[in-house]
């Protein structure tokens, strides 16, 4: 598959691949790639106090949040919160969130279906730790590259909750 770097741009309706890409981005490229888009969006330092909440849902347009501590990495945030993007120390993307807004699907699952229907298509198993739901294979591994979000935390198949987001990644980049 060949990629025009120059043509990466935000896509509502892409669909989502597990550990590869979402939203027109993909696992693995160099914030540099998407270079146009981090020209116009508006660059905040954090500091002590900055209200990060407030800020991403009333944002509507892309803004670049530098990591807090002193590291390279940083946080691309688009759309009251529809989308994030977590890039490493390296400048390499190694998640993308993606959440209410976007149209995109996973396996004709999308934001706003009910977990039991993404259960019909994949079993699923609930991490306490990061408060989201993993794919699980037949001996109970997680199945890496995708997340999803929803509300409850109850790792039964009663839980009918909405999925509130997904979460595309490569935990691998992340400390790479």
């Amino acid at each position: 598959m060949s990629i025009n770097f120059m043509s990466i741009n935000l896509d509502l309706n892409a669909e989502i691949l597990p550990g590869k890409s979402a939203a027109g981005f993909y696992i693995g490229m160099s914030i540099n790639e998407i270079g146009h888009i981090i020209k116009e969006a508006e660059i905040i330092e954090y500091f002590q106090g900055f209200n990060l909440v407030e800020k991403i849902f009333n944002t509507n347009r892309y803004f670049l949040l530098k990591h807090f501590t002193n590291d390279k990495g940083g946080s691309l945030y688009f759309g009251n919160g529809m989308l994030r993007l977590e890039f490493n120390n390296s400048s390499r993307l190694y998640c993308i969130y993606v959440y209410k807004g976007y149209q995109g699907n996973y396996k004709s699952i999308k934001i706003g279906s009910s977990l039991n229907d993404l259960r019909k298509k994949d079993a699923l198993q609930y991490d306490e730790g990061d408060e989201m739901h993993y794919r699980i294979d037949s001996e109970q591994e997680y199945i890496p590259g995708l997340a999803i979000i929803a509300l409850g935390d109850e790792d039964d198949n009663s839980n009918d909750d909405p999925i509130e987001g997904f979460c595309i990644h490569d935990w691998d980049i992340q400390n790479a």
